[in-house]
């Protein structure tokens, strides 16, 4: 019988303003400093007549639009990664499932299960769950955007099967 953990534990949506925090914070600098340019070179006109202040003024309004896109692109790709990211479990193995590519995890193949905060992380409340495998040349599978509690029941519920499945597989093993 298959457990669907995302829906008892779901990505978090704030996820996506915090993974898109730096980029916000990227385009204000940039906005600043395109307005710097602007006030240092003094009036507009002027500075559209010489070449050198227009090519400069020019080429910071370009990566600022740059960044503005990858900002869009980035949230786009975010969302979609949470709104498409199921996870379940079984008794024998974890499966995650993000569109149409799908990892299975036996519970016997997992080396590690570390709960984590970075420092943006902690602006919004919000842990990490790693868990190492040996599968697939020791794939490491994050699970980012939970809050605690919910990043510990994961754990305690992938180390509960885990010990399940490893006394089972020690007891037909024994017959």
């Amino acid at each position: 019988v298959n457990q669907n953990l995302s829906n008892q534990y779901p990505i978090r949506k704030i996820k996506i303003f915090r993974d898109i925090f730096w980029h916000i914070i990227t385009l204000v600098i940039l906005g600043i400093l395109l307005s710097l340019i602007v006030i240092w070179q003094g009036d507009i006109s002027e500075v559209l007549r010489d070449e050198y202040k227009t090519t400069s003024l020019v080429v910071t309004a370009l990566i600022f639009t740059v960044f503005l896109i990858l900002t869009l692109f980035d949230a786009i790709r975010i969302a979609y990664k949470i709104y498409f990211l199921s996870f379940y479990s079984d008794k024998n193995s974890l499966m995650f499932k993000q569109g149409k590519i799908e990892y299975v995890i036996p519970f016997h193949r997992i080396l590690d299960i570390r709960i984590d905060q970075k420092f943006i992380d902690k602006l919004f409340g919000l842990y990490n769950l790693y868990i190492i495998t040996e599968y697939m040349n020791n794939k490491v599978v994050q699970l980012s955007g939970l809050y605690k509690n919910d990043c510990e029941e994961l754990k305690k519920i992938i180390l509960d099967s885990m010990i399940r499945n490893t006394s089972s597989n020690k007891e037909r093993s024994n017959k």
